[in-house]
């Protein structure tokens, strides 16, 4: 199969699930810090399956409020 050369950019806004405005009436911002974090394992889970096509991408984060990912920094 011929490689397509065309240029793309991927970027990838990460945030966990309790952050999103679905949310907003349910769980309170101040009531973040209690919550533990997904985010670490399924970025991982995304990091793997981007490298076995070779994809290149550009993680933003938003609030982590201080916490690592799965013990990274």
């Amino acid at each position: 199969m011929k490689r397509d050369e065309r240029l793309n950019a991927m970027t990838v806004d990460v945030e966990d699930y309790f952050q999103v405005s679905a949310f907003e009436d349910v769980i309170e911002r101040k009531d973040w810090d209690a919550i533990s974090l997904r985010v670490g394992d399924n970025t991982s889970r995304l990091l793997d399956l981007f490298a076995q096509y070779d994809v290149k991408a550009t993680f933003f984060y938003s609030w982590m409020g201080g916490k690592t990912l799965s013990g990274r920094h």
